[in-house]
């Protein structure tokens, strides 16, 4: 699991070796089985989560009890609790795991310590900002401009892996629609083709 870290961490052209090492040793590694609850709305997490192996949720509770999936984090990518880190308020958000996973974790305090002294270490948290700030762009405007039809073929196309990992339940709710309508969806798809 060291080495598939090691690996994430070289995408950042600019992290040298001491670097990653640093983040390396920074990090706790962890198998979770499908099912675990990472981070409970409600409580303080100051994690962040990169998915070595298998698949996680991040999701919101709406007033009325009904979840809504924001966030599906597979392999190769991170996922947190920005409430927390950002504000020193309680998570908004749930963090679940899909499958059984392996995950390597590390406090965002601790990362923002040590970046403090390493200029490398301050870019690295720079790009993950722009990279979720692109992506929470991405999704304000895939709810807002598109149809239920085309947030499912964006999601296929950029996503075509995640199809058979993502339980129905949780894509609908990731789509902003019910389990029904996304077979609607579907079938209407599949009868244009």
């Amino acid at each position: 699991m060291v080495e598939a870290l090691k690996h994430f961490f070289k995408q950042f052209s600019f992290l040298g070796v001491k670097e990653i090492a640093s983040l390396v040793q920074l990090c706790e590694f962890k198998q979770i089985k499908q099912g675990t609850i990472l981070v409970n709305a409600g409580d303080y997490n100051y994690n962040t989560f990169v998915v070595l192996k298998g698949l996680l949720r991040n999701y919101i509770i709406k007033h009325n009890g009904e979840e809504r999936t924001t966030l599906f984090a597979s392999e190769g990518m991170m996922t947190s609790s920005p409430n927390t880190f950002f504000k020193d308020l309680p998570s908004n958000e749930g963090v679940m795991a899909l499958e059984d996973c392996w995950i390597a974790y590390f406090d965002m305090r601790k990362f923002e310590k040590l970046a403090r002294e390493n200029l490398k270490l301050q870019r690295l948290f720079t790009e993950a900002l722009k990279l979720n700030f692109v992506e929470a762009i991405t999704r304000l405007e895939y709810h807002t401009t598109m149809s239920p039809e085309e947030r499912y073929e964006h999601f296929r196309y950029h996503h075509p892996n995640l199809l058979q990992r993502v339980p129905q339940i949780y894509l609908a709710s990731y789509l902003g629609i019910t389990p029904v309508s996304l077979s609607r969806v579907r079938a209407r798809l599949a009868k244009k083709k």
